[in-house]
């Protein structure tokens, strides 16, 4: 029977920390990965034939081939516990932190760990801040000290409390972490989705009640992790299956209430929500010069998506295949333009325009990659027989589009008479003017003149600073939107009704949109979704599944899974395919 059990950690400076680290060890055993001190790594009971280590009674079990230890040192200790040569982790950051707390893991089950370390931290400089000695008594140890300004941090382990031990260091917090595992989660709701097309950018969402028995969710005088919550407050979710961890993302806090004392309940989003609240301004912070409109040159989908992330304040990673695709103007032709829009939105119009999707599913950062469609597929990521997934597994024939029309714009510009864009009083301070299309050869004027003390702008916005109240005017030259419609149309059976969808995006140029229409039809051709339920599977969005459906098999792509997290992981996915020969 497989075993789970979630976990959710608070902590946002050491969550921030910890994923800026970069761990190397002096001395450590092949099998070791130190990747495992950046994520929640259960204890396992592994025999490893120190002397006097493990009793055989069936508890301690082989590695297996890719065991996870954290940091296990090549060396061992001496008769009187001490190493000959102290083995170190060196911990180095790209930049600056500071922190109230060290916590060290070690060996739980054996009750072995490290009784004499040193600790030193160092600043931007390499210049020793501080080096201090402590003597943890168990196998969960915590210095309590803080840290200012430090970009290094270097543990020696001098001596282990037994003799003849492998050092054994199974995680590390690099600041206070508040963890809720399975007798704290009461309920935990976790939807994650994508949209191959990007028609839509969904976000993963969590949904969690949590217990305290100790009263931290009092309003009134509230104490713990519940003291300390902010909005949009970096959280990390594990869940173990049978020993392993996965990695479910991480989230931010949108909204929580205590509905008593010892229990409170939580929402969070993942970091494609936090796109909403910012809009971008296109060629407002890049040194790309990606305003695609205004500039006469080529702009490359990694510049916009850098530009975008820049200003949405969000990291990411973007598949090298969806590099070097050009976006933006040629010669004098205007071929697309940005519109004023939430990060969000702007990001969604990109991927769509490049054949992309995104999400953060298992990631703490979005993931941009392209779209796959099952009927390319020749090998399948999991294959899912009836045995794997539940008895009602649903199988729905979506209606049969018949085409799809995309349409495209060409902006001109004409060299025609400029015309006043924004007539209208600026009170003191700094303002951002949104145009309702885009404009060249942007000017302006204030009355009383003379109190604008900063300009910038794109061809769709202005922002200007005044230390008094004037009258600003703004005019420019407008494009000409050259608008087409370029379709994509299969060939259906006699008598079948029309149904063509029919989609407008401005970032989309008449050169592009043939490509853009027959990869919309191609998608929508997979016409069958399976739903199914899973248990404690690693199955995750964005994978590609082969599933033993009524008799045959459907291949397709995970679009969306909810999971209970708190009771035996049990999911309900959303498969769209096509039926496989």
């Amino acid at each position: 029977m497989t075993v789970t059990s979630p976990s959710i950690l608070f902590g946002s400076n050491a969550l921030v920390i910890k994923a800026d680290a970069t761990f190397a060890a002096s001395s450590k055993q092949t099998f070791s990965d130190l990747d495992d001190l950046k994520v929640e790594t259960p204890q396992q009971r592994y025999a490893t034939y120190e002397p006097d280590f493990w009793i055989l009674d069936g508890n301690y079990k082989f590695m297996s081939a890719t065991p996870h230890v954290g940091l296990m040192s090549l060396v061992m200790s001496g008769s009187d516990g001490a190493f000959a040569v102290p083995p170190t982790l060196t911990i180095t950051f790209a930049s600056v932190h500071s922190s109230d707390d060290l916590t060290l893991r070690f060996a739980r089950y054996s009750v072995d760990y490290a009784d004499d370390i040193d600790v030193a931290y160092y600043d931007a400089s390499n210049v020793l801040i501080g080096t201090n000695n402590y003597t943890p008594a168990d196998w969960d140890f915590s210095t309590g000290l803080a840290v200012a300004d430090f970009k290094k941090i270097i543990i020696t382990f001098n001596s282990t409390n037994r003799a003849y031990r492998h050092l054994r260091l199974v995680g590390i917090d690099l600041d206070t972490v508040s963890r809720f595992t399975s007798a704290d989660i009461k309920e935990a709701r976790l939807v994650e989705e994508i949209s191959p097309l990007s028609v839509e950018l969904p976000s993963n969402t969590l949904d969690f009640t949590l217990y305290s028995d100790n009263g931290e969710f009092n309003v009134i005088s509230p104490s713990g992790v519940y003291a300390q919550l902010t909005d949009k407050a970096p959280i990390d979710v594990y869940e173990s299956v049978d020993g392993a961890s996965v990695y479910m993302g991480r989230f931010y806090l949108s909204e929580w209430k205590s509905l008593s004392e010892n229990v409170a309940t939580f929402k969070a989003t993942d970091a494609i929500g936090l796109l909403d609240g910012i809009d971008y301004l296109p060629e407002g912070t890049s040194s790309h010069h990606v305003d695609p409109i205004n500039s006469y040159s080529a702009v490359l989908s990694e510049d916009l998506i850098e530009d975008i992330m820049l200003q949405g304040g969000t990291n990411y990673t973007l598949d090298a295949s969806l590099e070097g695709i050009t976006i933006g103007a040629h010669d004098l032709i205007g071929e697309s333009w940005l519109p004023v829009a939430s990060c969000r939105e702007c990001l969604q119009w990109v991927l769509f325009r490049i054949g992309a999707y995104a999400t953060c599913s298992r990631s703490s950062v979005i993931e941009i990659k392209p779209i796959e469609l099952a009927s390319d597929l020749v090998s399948f990521d999991h294959t899912l027989t009836n045995a794997e997934k539940g008895m009602e597994s649903p199988v729905e024939l979506k209606p049969l589009v018949t085409g799809a029309e995309i349409t495209s714009h060409d902006y001109a510009f004409l060299d025609i008479t400029a015309e006043t864009i924004v007539n209208v009083n600026v009170p003191v301070g700094t303002h951002t003017i949104v145009f309702n299309e885009p404009h060249v050869n942007l000017s302006q004027t204030t009355v009383p003149g003379g109190h604008v003390t900063a300009v910038t702008r794109g061809s769709t916005w202005t922002r200007v600073s005044t230390d008094a109240i004037v009258a600003l005017t703004i005019t420019g030259q407008g494009w000409v939107d050259s608008q087409f419609i370029n379709g994509f149309y299969g060939s259906p059976p006699a008598g079948t009704p029309s149904n063509v969808v029919k989609i407008d995006v401005t970032l989309v140029p008449r050169a592009s949109a043939g490509v853009i229409a027959q990869r919309v039809y191609d998608y929508l051709q997979q016409r069958y979704r399976q739903k199914t339920k899973l248990f404690a599977s690693l199955v995750a969005p964005g994978d590609s599944v082969l599933i033993d459906s009524q008799g045959g098999q459907i291949g397709g792509i995970v679009e969306k899974i909810t999971t209970d997290l708190a009771r035996g992981m049990v999911q309900d996915i959303e498969v769209i395919g096509v039926v496989v020969p």
